[in-house]
C-alpha cells in the first residue's frame, strides 16, 4: 500500500513539472534584473520562437513583445505589443522588430493562452539593436555569412582595389616630385657661382709724370744742369 502511494504521487509530481508551460528560444524566465546573460538580436533578423506546452496543439496561443517601463504603458506596468495570435504547436517564426517600444534595448515576450484561464509565461531577457543582418537563427545568434547572390562581397572588393592603386600612384607620384625638386636645385646652385669666388682685375701702376721744366733741350725728360744765367750770384760783402 505505501509503495502505491508513492508511485503515485511520483508520477503525480512527474507531470506537473513536465506541464509546467516555458520557452525553450529565447531561453525560459531567470532572475529579475539580470541582464548579464541575454542574447542580442538585430533588427530585421528572422528568429524561431520556441516553448512547450501541456495544451493542445490545436489551442491558441498569444505572443506579446514586453518592455519594462517605470511610466506603465498600455499593459499596466509595461509597453507591450502583439507579436501574434498562433496556433500551440510549440514554434513560431518571427522577424525582430521593436515595434515602435524604443524606452530601452531590453525586451521579452510574455506567452498566454486565448481560450483558458491559465498563467501566462514568458522567456528571459534579450536585447534588439537597430544594425541590420541577413543572419536566420532559431538556437541563438551566429556570425553573418555572405551568400553567393550577396552583393556586399563582390562590390567590396572591386572598391578596395581601386584604393590600394590609388594609394600606390600617388606614393610614386610624390617620390618623384621630390626628387626633381632636389636635382633642380643642385643643378641651379652648380651653375651660378657665388659672389665671393668673383675676384677683381689686379691694379695697373700709372707711368711717372715729370713736370715741364725738367723735360731736356733735346725733348727727353729727366734732370738737367742749370744755366750761367740761371745760377744764383753771390751777394757783395760790406
Amino acid at each position: 500500500m505505501d509503495r502505491f502511494v508513492v508511485l503515485l504521487l511520483s508520477s503525480t509530481i512527474l507531470q506537473f513539472v513536465l506541464a509546467e508551460d516555458q520557452f525553450i528560444f529565447p531561453p525560459n524566465r531567470g532572475a529579475i534584473g539580470e541582464f548579464v546573460s541575454n542574447l542580442a538580436f538585430n533588427v530585421g533578423e528572422q528568429i524561431t520562437l520556441k516553448w512547450e506546452s501541456d495544451e493542445p496543439s490545436n489551442s491558441r496561443i498569444r505572443l506579446r513583445l514586453m518592455q519594462d517601463n517605470p511610466n506603465g504603458g498600455n499593459c499596466d506596468w509595461a509597453t507591450c505589443e502583439m507579436i501574434s495570435i498562433t496556433e500551440n504547436d510549440g514554434s513560431h517564426e518571427w522577424k525582430v522588430d521593436r515595434m515602435g517600444m524604443t524606452h530601452s534595448d531590453v525586451y521579452y515576450i510574455f506567452a498566454h493562452y486565448v481560450d483558458k484561464n491559465k498563467e501566462q509565461f514568458n522567456c528571459h531577457y534579450f536585447n534588439i539593436t537597430d544594425s541590420p543582418t541577413s543572419t536566420t537563427s532559431s538556437a541563438g545568434k551566429g556570425p553573418p555569412t555572405d551568400t553567393p547572390g550577396n552583393p556586399s562581397s563582390s562590390s567590396s572588393s572591386p572598391s578596395n582595389v581601386g584604393a590600394i592603386v590609388g594609394g600606390v600612384l600617388g606614393g610614386v607620384a610624390l617620390i618623384c616630385i621630390t626628387i626633381f625638386a632636389i636635382f633642380f636645385i643642385r643643378r641651379k646652385r652648380r651653375v651660378i657661382p657665388p659672389q665671393s669666388q668673383i675676384l677683381p682685375p689686379p691694379p695697373i701702376n700709372p707711368p711717372p709724370y715729370y713736370p715741364p721744366s725738367e723735360r731736356t733741350s733735346g725733348g727727353s725728360i729727366g734732370p738737367s744742369e742749370l744755366s750761367r744765367e740761371a745760377r744764383p750770384a753771390e751777394l757783395p760783402s760790406h
